[in-house]
């Protein structure tokens, strides 16, 4: 007589199949939908840029294409290094963020080519005691708090610079 074939569930040790079993087929079934319709949602949501993001793009877009001409850059090309060391080090500060540090940076700049060239000097850093390079977009929104985000915003507006963190 030819052995049957088993299912992987029975070839799964006969200990481990009440666990499985204590759940209702039925809802089990329910679980599996609702936990699929969410893994889609989420995954809707992360690949798909808010209205905000969209906009960040486009400034971020408009101020390296500019930088790219040539044309916007109000600094000798050299100094935007110094600039991002600059922030660099008032994030890392050991006596928390030195913000003086920070607003003095950005008072240097003086259009949106500054900002993308300010940016692009950044480029990806490590954060204190993390394993990930961050660029300075996220550094400023990790280290800064509303209101000082909102200043630093202020200094850029005040020069007609469209680049908002």
């Amino acid at each position: 007589m030819a052995k049957k074939k088993e299912s992987a569930l029975q070839q799964i040790g006969k200990g481990t199949q009440g666990i499985f079993n204590i759940i209702p087929k039925e809802a089990r079934i329910s679980l599996a939908v609702i936990g699929g319709g969410y893994l889609a949602w989420w995954l809707y949501k992360k690949a798909t840029p808010t209205k905000a993001e969209e906009q960040q793009t486009q400034l971020e877009k408009e101020a390296k294409e500019q930088a790219k001409q040539g044309g916007g850059l109000s600094l000798p090309l050299s100094q935007y290094t110094s600039l991002a060391n600059t922030l660099y080090d008032a994030f890392m500060s050991a006596f928390g963020t030195d913000e003086d540090s920070i607003y003095g940076v950005f008072n240097k700049l003086s259009t949106d080519g500054d900002v993308a060239k300010l940016i692009a000097a950044f480029g990806y850093r490590r954060q204190e005691w993390g394993f990930t390079d961050y660029d300075l977009p996220y550094f400023m929104k990790d280290e800064l708090d509303a209101t000082e985000i909102r200043y630093v915003n202020q200094i850029l507006s005040a020069k007609n610079i469209k680049y908002r963190f």
